[in-house]
């Protein structure tokens, strides 16, 4: 969250299997969303998708929004896609649609970057949340429909889950490590790795 932005913060998200990772061919419609959006966008890891960030703010108190586009994808992307990425041919084996997959995370996530900037886009982040607002309510109205859902943080769920862990036994590291030989400072065990090994014996 940016000081000076009220409750708006960072917005990630993702559009996955929709990129040719060979020809750099995507989506129609991931680009025309992207377009609608007009957030920072870079080319993700794989090269099958896009990472997007911009300000903004999910409703309801939302975490995330997640869903599928519709698969304009020809048959050869689908087939560089596949070799890059093994899960989405599992995906379409099982019948499910793997190509223009739509995650949108404000909280709860962590998503790589990459430096490889999709040219037409703005080179910093900008406040999108109407453009966002809009992108995402046709995943909201049909939330509960296959393949779409939508989560948002529970209290009540964080307070149950932090109550369990107050209930756990506490756990001594050496108890869960053999730390023979280690040396102790400052609070702290150093050894080599048990099976890498270390030139320092510090690690």
């Amino acid at each position: 969250r940016e000081p000076g932005r009220g409750d708006k913060q960072i917005i990630g998200g993702d559009f996955d299997n929709c990129r040719d990772p060979v020809t750099g061919q995507a989506s129609a419609w991931v680009m025309s969303k992207l377009m609608d959006l007009l957030p920072y966008v870079e080319v993700s890891p794989s090269e099958c998708g896009f990472r997007w960030f911009a300000y903004g703010k999910l409703p309801d108190g939302l975490d995330s929004v997640t869903g599928t586009g519709p698969d304009d994808l020809s048959q050869e992307m689908r087939d560089h896609i596949c070799e890059v990425k093994p899960s989405a041919q599992e995906k379409l084996a099982r019948g499910e649609n793997p190509f223009n997959n739509v995650e949108i995370y404000e909280h709860g996530r962590h998503l790589t970057v990459t430096g490889w900037k999709q040219g037409g886009f703005p080179a910093e982040l900008e406040d999108r949340t109407n453009s966002i607002l809009k992108f995402i309510a046709p995943y909201l109205k049909h939330s509960k429909a296959k393949g779409i859902k939508a989560s948002a943080r529970s209290e009540d769920k964080h307070a149950d889950r932090e109550s369990a862990f107050k209930t756990l036994a506490r756990l001594d590291i050496r108890d869960v490590i053999d730390c023979a030989g280690f040396t102790e400072s400052g609070g702290q065990l150093f050894g080599p790795h048990p099976t890498l090994g270390s030139t320092t014996g510090k690690n």
